[in-house]
């Protein structure tokens, strides 16, 4: 147990830690996978203009080969890292009689484990159920209607947005008004006009068109 918790390895430990956390809120359905994926653009290396994309979009769309959930990906590289990162202080504990310095052995384990992540999402990606006909895109958010749960959109400065598709899959998405001027507040619900990168214009739903659309 000291072990675990001695200044040279204690950021894989709390990496482990986190990582239990994660699963532990993602078992209790509290929708933190789809918050994730609502922070990220649809990021797809075969895409016509990925070589268009920012380095940190291609090396995001490198990372979660198959496109697997990005929260998976973050959990893979948290076990990977912090898993990891212990065995390797142990080994060089035990080859020199101490474990190296944590920011030598952090600077050690990043660039070793993300092949080993991306590895690890290509497994699961084809492990992974493909019922297409039980998946709604991002795209096909497109003219729902959500609910803001978090926050008072305005433009330029998003707020949490949430709706829940026929599949009764709960998306949370980040959403603004097109205008200057307008603020969307929470508990407000709004229709999504059009996505911009992550983000969606929305404008506030008419009594009309809320009827139309139940």
């Amino acid at each position: 147990m000291s072990f675990l918790f001695a200044a040279p390895n204690i950021v894989f430990t709390v990496s482990l830690g986190v990582l239990a956390l994660l699963l532990v809120l993602e078992f209790a359905g509290s929708g933190l996978s789809d918050m994730v994926e609502g922070m990220f653009p649809d990021l797809d290396a075969d895409a016509p203009d990925a070589d268009d994309a920012s380095m940190p979009s291609q090396f995001l769309s490198w990372l979660r080969s198959g496109r697997v959930p990005m929260l998976m990906v973050f959990a893979v590289f948290l076990g990977v890292f912090g898993a990891g990162g212990l065995l390797l202080q142990h080994v060089v504990a035990t080859l020199f009689g101490a474990p190296m310095h944590v920011a030598l052995a952090t600077l050690a384990m990043l660039p070793l484990s993300l092949p080993l992540v991306k590895m690890a999402a290509a497994i699961l990606a084809r492990m992974m159920p493909r019922d297409e006909t039980a998946v709604i895109s991002r795209e096909d958010l497109v003219g729902r209607i959500a609910v803001i749960v978090t926050g008072h959109a305005r433009k330029g400065f998003p707020a949490q947005a949430k709706l829940r598709d026929e599949f009764r899959t709960t998306h949370y998405v980040m959403v603004e008004p097109d205008e200057d001027g307008i603020e969307l507040r929470q508990g407000e619900e709004i229709a999504l006009m059009a996505r911009r990168g992550a983000v969606y214009v929305a404008k506030r739903v008419a009594p009309a068109q809320l009827t139309h659309q139940s």
